[in-house]
Parts: C-alpha cells; sequence; structure tokens
C-alpha cells in the first residue's frame, strides 16, 4: 500500500490528480458539478461510526470503474512508450498490460481513492480537522475497491461572552524614589575619571602594561601596552586587579594568579602564572552632578525630560509581564467556559508535546510529590486547556476579519532577533530570506492581536495601583503559580 502514501494530506490540497491524470485525465479540481454527482452515484459510502467528533465511512468504488479506468490507462500508455523492437506508439496492447498492469492499477486506485474521499468530504460537507486517514484497503483484481475512511471533524466553536468577564489589571505607580535611584545609576555610568598621584582603590581606572608568563616562558596573548582597567570590574583573572589596588603611578608589581579551571583556553586552564606590571596612571572616578548637563548627555533637553523618560521607562519594564498575566488571568475564567469537544489527534499531539518539553526543561523539585498519574492528568489538562483556546482565538480571528500587516511582521522578526543578542542580523536575515520560518510567526501574532482587542473592546477591566515593589512581589508569585 505504498502508492497510498501522503493520499489524506493531498485531500485538502488544490491539485489531486494523479499520475494518470496528469498524461490526460481530469483532475478532481477541474471537475465539474455533473462529474462529481455521476461520480457520487457510482461510489457508495456508508457512515459507519458517527460519535462526538469522529466520523468513520465504509467507501466502495464498483469494479468496473477500476477496470476501466486501468484499460483507458494502459491504452494511452501503449501509442506513447518506447520499448526495443517496437515503433514509438505501437507496442502491442498485451506486453505493455503485462509490464506496466500493476503500476498503472496503482496508479488509478490512488488516484480513485483520492476523488472518493474528495467527493465524499464535499457531499457531506465536513469540516476536517486533520487530514482523514485511509485503512483496511481492498484492491483485488475484478473486485470492488473497498476502505475505510476515518475523519476527524473540528468542533462547533461558540465564542463566550467576555462582557461577563472582569479582569484586573495592576498599574505601576512610580515615585519620587525609584525615579531618583535610576538617576544615580545613570550617573554613574556617565563618571569621569581624572589623573590622581594617589594609590589606586577599587574603583579606579589604572593605566598597565604587562607581559604574562609560565613556568618562566612568555605566553600568546598575554601582553598589551596603555591598557586601561578598572579595579574591582573582574574584568581579568579572578586575584589580578585585587594585586593593584595600593599601587601608584610608576610602581612596578608582580601579579602572581592561576588561570581558573573553565579558562577558555584549554592550553592555559588551571596553570599558574606571573605578569610583569608597569603602573602608568591612576584616576580617580568622578560621578556626574545629576543636573541638566547629564540629561544632555543621555539624549534629553534637561532633567525633567529625563526624569519623564526614566518614569516610562520603568512602566515599560513591567508591560510586557503584567500583559502576560492579564492573558493568563483571562484563560484562567474562559477554561470552564469553552464546552466544546477538541479533536483527539490534535490534544494527543499537543499532549506529547507538552510532556516532553516538560521531562525536558523543568527540573525534579518541581515534580516531588507528585505521582506520574497526576502529572499525567495535568499535561493533558493543559494541552486540552491550549487547543480550546487556540480554536476559539481562530474563530474570534475570523469573525473580526483580524490581519497581518507588513508593520506585525517585522516587530515580530525584531522580537526574534532580541533573543540572540550578538546574532540579530543573521536571524533577522534568517526570515526574511526563509518563508516556511516567517509563516510560524503568523500564528502567534493572530494571537495576540486577538487578545488585545479582547481586552481593548470586549472584557470589563479595572486598574488596580501597584508599587515599583509591589509590583515586583506580585510578578514573582504569579510566575511560581504554575510551570507550564
Amino acid at each position: 500500500m505504498i502508492f497510498l502514501a501522503g493520499v489524506a494530506k493531498l485531500v485538502d490540497a488544490p491539485d489531486l490528480g494523479s499520475d494518470a491524470a496528469r498524461r490526460g485525465g481530469s483532475s478532481p479540481s477541474t471537475r465539474t458539478t455533473t462529474d462529481l454527482l455521476n461520480r457520487v452515484q457510482r461510489m457508495k459510502a456508508t457512515e459507519i461510526k458517527n460519535e462526538g467528533l469522529d466520523r468513520h465511512f465504509k467507501v466502495i468504488v464498483p469494479s468496473q470503474i477500476i477496470t476501466t479506468k486501468i484499460g483507458e490507462e494502459l491504452l494511452k500508455l501503449s501509442k506513447t512508450i518506447k520499448m526495443a523492437g517496437f515503433r514509438e506508439g505501437k507496442v502491442p496492447l498485451p506486453i505493455v498490460q503485462k509490464k506496466y498492469h500493476q503500476a498503472v492499477k496503482s496508479d488509478v486506485i490512488s488516484s480513485e481513492v483520492r476523488k472518493s474521499v474528495e467527493d465524499l468530504v464535499k457531499e457531506h460537507g465536513l469540516n476536517l480537522a486533520e487530514s482523514p486517514n485511509v485503512d483496511e484497503l481492498k484492491s483485488e483484481d475484478g473486485k470492488d475497491l473497498e476502505f475505510l475512511l476515518k475523519c476527524e471533524l473540528m468542533p462547533e466553536i461558540t465564542i463566550p461572552d467576555f462582557k461577563k468577564v472582569k479582569l484586573t489589571r495592576p498599574v505601576v505607580e512610580v515615585n519620587d524614589k525609584d525615579i531618583e535611584k535610576q538617576l544615580k545609576l545613570v550617573a554613574e555610568a556617565n563618571k569621569t575619571f581624572s589623573t590622581s598621584k594617589a594609590k589606586a582603590a577599587e574603583g579606579d581606572e589604572v593605566t598597565i602594561d604587562f607581559v604574562g608568563s609560565i613556568e618562566g616562558k612568555e605566553f600568546p596573548g598575554g601582553a598589551a601596552q596603555g591598557h586601561a582597567i578598572v579595579l574591582g570590574s573582574k574584568t581579568f583573572i579572578p586575584g589580578f586587579e585585587d594585586q593593584l589596588v595600593g599601587k601608584k603611578a610608576g610602581d612596578e608589581v608582580i601579579v602572581k594568579v592561576s588561570f581558573p579551571e573553565s579558562y577558555h583556553a584549554k592550553d592555559l586552564a588551571g596553570k599558574a602564572s606571573e605578569f610583569k606590571v608597569n603602573v602608568h596612571e591612576v584616576k580617580k572616578p568622578e560621578v556626574s552632578k545629576i543636573d541638566d548637563e547629564l540629561a544632555k548627555k543621555s539624549g534629553c533637553k534637561d532633567l525633567e525630560e529625563l526624569k519623564k523618560r526614566i518614569a516610562d521607562g520603568i512602566s515599560a519594564g513591567y508591560n510586557e509581564q503584567v500583559h502576560t498575566i492579564l492573558k493568563m488571568s483571562l484563560f484562567d475564567k474562559l477554561e470552564d467556559a469553552l464546552k466544546f469537544d477538541i479533536p483527539h489527534s490534535m490534544g494527543e499531539r499537543e499532549y506529547q508535546m507538552l510532556k516532553s518539553q516538560s521531562e525536558k526543561f523543568v527540573d525534579d523539585t518541581s515534580m516531588e510529590g507528585k505521582s506520574k498519574e497526576d502529572l499525567d492528568k495535568y499535561y493533558r489538562r493543559v494541552a486540552t486547556r491550549r487547543i480550546k483556546i487556540g480554536l476559539m482565538l481562530a474563530e474570534y480571528v475570523k469573525k473580526h476579519d483580524i490581519k497581518i500587516d507588513q508593520k506585525d511582521m517585522q516587530q515580530a522578526i525584531f522580537n526574534e532577533a532580541r533573543n540572540y543578542p550578538g546574532q540579530e542580523s543573521a536571524v533577522i536575515d534568517y526570515y526574511v530570506k526563509n518563508q516556511r520560518a516567517l509563516e510560524t510567526l503568523s500564528g502567534p501574532i493572530l494571537e495576540e492581536k486577538a487578545v488585545k482587542a479582547i481586552f481593548a473592546n470586549e472584557v470589563s477591566m479595572s486598574d488596580k495601583k501597584y508599587s515599583v515593589a509591589e509590583i515586583e512581589k506580585f510578578i514573582e508569585a504569579e510566575s511560581e503559580r504554575d510551570v507550564l
């Protein structure tokens, strides 16, 4: 039954023509309504199961249709085939039949199964959830073609009454202390250094020359001149910066350190070394004043504008997390309201994926006290919830004609690129040049647009004010509520 591979997947495709059809027959996509009615009359389909979303049909295609089709295809083949000892198109039909009967039969059966499946789906108006499965195929010579068609239907999806859903949206109130804290960080980031004759202390910037050696031999990459380093920044090998504290310009010092066992250069990892260091200059830090000049360094016209930008930035920093929490709250409230069944195949696929991801990424401590049966029930509940919400949102998108525009897609690509620091250009280029990868972003974009539309136009939303400290505790508590 290798010739049936992919039959089910082709049912929904626009071009269902077999090899025989491509050689001159008509494909189902070009058949007229009369052709369809004639085929339905010749094909007998009996529904033998109608339970929930499952539909099973016993399909019978009369043997004379198969025999006639095989004869037609062999005759066409005899007029075009080349065979040693015969002129093109002059190969006797019995010889063609003997050599190509089985291949043509397989082609015809495959075509008839495809056509029968398509006709049955159209006749019964089936809204398929998945490609149907063809099973129990019987195709003996001289006998009717028989097979069992197993279908899973999409459920009737009812959009819930969102007006009955009440949500509380956390709103961050940024106070003066929060702004002052961030201003100090801005001032620290813009600090300057001035030359000093004093001894170097932690936080000072020192300019040095150094030459490193292991067992008296210099090693590649172990020397530099005029290198500036801030003591305490931990940018050098552990212990290196500590041995420069208390030194001043003009000092020479031997720094003795061992490379970490995990050092990236394997030939140096774990080895003891010495560095001859000349201290050229010591600079003391001077933190910038919090004033209009600092604001200008940060791209603002004055301090007030900088303060507003900081306040807006603090709020924005929590918006994405708050939005995710709100979305989960909405889904929690909808979980019991979505009463429709889901296709078994969809639920099983989501369950297996969820289980696999959880076993791979969730540490054992999070599973303590839960039996295998409890975990299995949990995964299935979450899988069912995800499928139901996904189907409901898809219906909402369809009903409200929500579309994806170029700006949406660009933003989604940039968001993906941000997950790979240093490789942003490569990620963007990958999506721009890979249509299939680009299509994987469509689902999440539509879901997000649907949720935002529901928040904006449907649910009853009230605000609750939180301080920065309170919102951080709230987010932490919500993040621990459910690992999946």
